[in-house]
């Protein structure tokens, strides 16, 4: 008994350890945590995103970020896609909507859609709705082979369906060299959404 109670806890310490550094590092599908995953649907609250983005963007106007926020959490739950996974996605390809890259703001491409080489200012779209929409239904093309639940406003989605990929990506590391060039993608994606659920509401 005294053995026990002595190998117990370190064994369990060690379990821990494992089940960190495995969500930590490890991008085989038996190891990444379920946010990850495009169409898994982890809970975020409104202001959990509102106080992300004021951290890393203190410029930005609220009224804009909530609008938009907004339309990710409808057209995600809609689709059936990662809302978290989305949200990040948003924030990396726009700089946390600052917009500095080829991409401005006023094109309302939230995701680099079309943007397929250097300085190309890629697609546009006439509203925020719209090119929120066409963002998610990116991120499922590449996710499930399902039908869209709403009319396409992905320009692009044609070309995933005639690729290899079309249905087949699963977690956010699946869409390093393929979303983008970028070989590091995913565990830029991956970290962005980790410091994401870890925010603290202000």
């Amino acid at each position: 008994m005294i053995l026990g109670a002595i190998f117990v806890p370190k064994i369990i310490g060690l379990m821990r350890q494992k089940i960190v550094e495995c969500s930590q590092r490890d991008t085989s599908t038996n190891c990444v945590p379920h946010y990850l995953y495009l169409l898994d649907q982890p809970k975020i609250s409104e202001k959990q995103i509102i106080t992300f983005f004021a951290k890393n963007n203190s410029a930005l106007e609220r009224e804009y970020l909530e609008k938009i926020i907004k339309f990710y959490h409808i057209e995600a739950k809609r689709e059936s896609i990662n809302t978290v996974v989305a949200i990040a996605q948003m924030a990396l390809e726009t700089g946390f909507l600052r917009f500095t890259g080829a991409v401005k703001k006023s094109q309302n491409n939230f995701a680099g859609i079309g943007c397929i080489r250097t300085n190309y200012q890629g697609h546009s779209f006439a509203t925020i709705e719209e090119g929120i929409r066409a963002h998610i239904q990116h991120l499922k093309a590449y996710a499930s082979p399902a039908q869209l639940c709403t009319s396409c406003m992905d320009p692009r989605r044609k070309f995933i369906e005639n690729s290899q990929f079309f249905g087949k990506l699963r977690t956010v590391y699946d869409l390093s060299e393929v979303w983008a060039m970028d070989k590091n993608y995913g565990e830029k994606l991956a970290q962005l959404i980790q410091d994401l659920l870890n925010t603290a509401i202000l």
